[in-house]
């Protein structure tokens, strides 16, 4: 069974990218959905923050696909 804090964040993804959250994969990248743009970025960060108040943004940019943001949520 899937860890809560790995649900929550592709819950966070699925709502803000409209797409179903079995679409979102740990190996998903933003470039796999052409909605991820900048703007759509942003609000993830923003949602993220709600869970995880002490991510920064620069780490946050370093991530390339999901489970990277995973790791850094659950390291944060």
């Amino acid at each position: 069974m899937k860890k809560k804090i790995e649900i929550q964040i592709k819950k966070i993804l699925s709502k803000n990218l409209k797409v179903n959250i079995n679409l979102i994969k740990d190996a998903s990248k933003a470039k796999d959905f052409e909605q991820w743009d900048s703007l759509q970025n942003v609000n993830i960060f923003l949602s993220l923050k709600k869970i995880k108040k002490n991510i920064d943004l620069s780490d946050y940019n370093k991530c390339k696909k999901v489970s990277d943001i995973i790791n850094l949520i659950k390291r944060t």
